[in-house]
């Protein structure tokens, strides 16, 4: 993504009306479309950060949907330890786990893999699915 109006990137969000009940809304930090045949999702936290409980859910039924439908979906939750207010270089975010293939799979490696490294490891799968050779 080019920032094309940087104030505005760093403009709160207040979601504080939307609550609907108990429900309030959350947002991807990642989301692209794969040549209408995968779903590239990703959400960041700060390292050490859990993932709350009702925005693991929400994403879990999304990532749910979207296979149901008959797309793939690779979805990425990563941490980063930049402080404000240095831009966070995705690229280089540690994924803590992923959805691929119907559930969550932690990433074993204590070390973890980068953003980017985990999405050229699922670069080959991706290019299977747009050449038909993965349903």
């Amino acid at each position: 993504m080019t920032i094309t109006n940087e104030p505005r990137l760093v403009q709160p969000k207040d979601f504080r009306g939307l609550r609907w009940g108990a429900l309030m809304p959350t947002d991807l930090d990642i989301c692209y479309d794969h040549h209408g045949l995968c779903w590239v999702l990703g959400e960041l936290k700060v390292r050490g950060t859990p993932l709350p409980e009702g925005q693991q859910l929400a994403y879990t039924r999304l990532c749910e949907d979207v296979t149901a439908g008959g797309r793939e979906v690779l979805f990425l939750i990563a941490e980063h330890r930049t402080e404000p207010p240095r831009a966070i270089d995705v690229a280089r975010c540690m994924v803590r786990k992923y959805w691929w293939g119907g559930s969550w799979h932690p990433l074993l490696d204590e070390q973890g893999e980068t953003y980017r490294t985990v999405l050229d490891m699922f670069n080959h799968i991706i290019k299977r699915v747009e050449r038909g050779l993965v349903k």
